[in-house]
């Protein structure tokens, strides 16, 4: 994965101090940092996984719609 391509969406407050750090000598590790995090990050799941996945959720939903006790 290139990370140059990838368009990064950033809070502004985290997107002025990134845009301030470039300007310093921390600005190569910076770079090191925000790559690796972008890099790492698992491929999105596909239709079929993500229903895997929420389907305990949604089945514990479909039977509690009446409510859960809560002691």
């Amino acid at each position: 994965m290139n990370a140059e391509l990838i368009k990064l969406e950033m809070t502004p407050s985290f997107a002025s101090v990134v845009g301030r750090l470039q300007a310093t000598p921390s600005r190569d590790t910076l770079r090191t940092l925000m790559t690796s995090i972008i890099v790492d990050q698992p491929d999105p799941l596909t239709p079929t996984e993500q229903a895997a996945v929420l389907a305990p959720f949604l089945w514990l939903l479909a039977h509690a719609k009446d409510g859960l006790p809560l002691s």
